[in-house]
């Protein structure tokens, strides 16, 4: 049946039963106008979320601390690495123990794991350096990771969209997102910077605990299953 039928055919039931068939019709208009009302209350929310956030990522990339930060990977891949992507891992684990404890490792020759966790194992005590946190390449390099992370679930919200951050963005963050990758991949395959930290304790149960121990259960008892990394889709 086609468009011309249907008109026709509602024309005929118009005529006989004229009452009815407006009843009909606004029914159905107004069950169209809910339909519609209801995907723009979902839909406007969700985009003004979407928007704040992406409107939050921009204010960040011009502030101060996220200059500082870009520059001191730059600087640490230029200047310490030379531009030489194979020295990314040795580099940032001597940066790291620098930041971390001084110059407890400062006469140390070889910076292989085997040989640090060793003499990690034998010290009795070990100062942690006094350090500004915030200025240390390992914090840096935090900040910037989940910067980029949140900026790439904006690139994938249908809100937000991956032409719209090309546009924003340039081809110089994908660099430093790229040296970003090696320095976090250096943590991921050392077990130096990336320790084992799990234990024979078993923990109680959800409800158990005092206070915010029991807090800590219940997250205890979601997480315990999760893998290592974040589950991105």
């Amino acid at each position: 049946m086609d468009c011309a039928e249907i008109l026709k055919t509602i024309k005929e039931l118009l005529k006989q039963n004229p009452r009815e068939m407006t009843s009909l019709v606004l029914g159905i208009i107004q069950c169209v106008l809910a339909f519609i009302a209801c995907i723009l209350a979902w839909f406007i929310p969700k985009r003004i979320m979407w928007e704040q956030n992406y409107s939050t990522l921009g204010n960040e990339y011009r502030t101060y601390d996220f200059a500082v930060a870009i520059q001191n990977i730059i600087e640490f891949f230029v200047i310490t690495c030379k531009s030489d992507v194979e020295k990314i891992a040795y580099e940032y684990k001597k940066r790291f123990l620098k930041d971390m404890y001084g110059d407890s490792f400062a006469g140390l020759v070889s910076f292989d794991d085997e040989t640090i966790l060793e003499k990690l194992r034998n010290e009795k005590s070990l100062e942690i350096g006094n350090c500004d946190v915030e200025k240390t390449l390992h914090y840096n390099k935090r900040i910037l990771t989940q910067y980029f992370h949140e900026l790439a679930l904006c690139a994938k919200s249908p809100f937000i969209g991956k032409r719209r951050v090309q546009k924003d963005f340039t081809s110089s963050e994908a660099k430093i997102m790229k040296i970003l990758f090696l320095m976090n991949k250096a943590v991921d395959d050392s077990d130096l910077l990336y320790k084992d930290i799990s234990c024979e304790f078993r923990m109680p149960g959800a409800n158990r605990g005092k206070g915010m121990c029991k807090d800590l259960a219940y997250l205890y008892s979601i997480l315990k299953r999760s893998g290592r990394f974040m589950d991105i889709k």
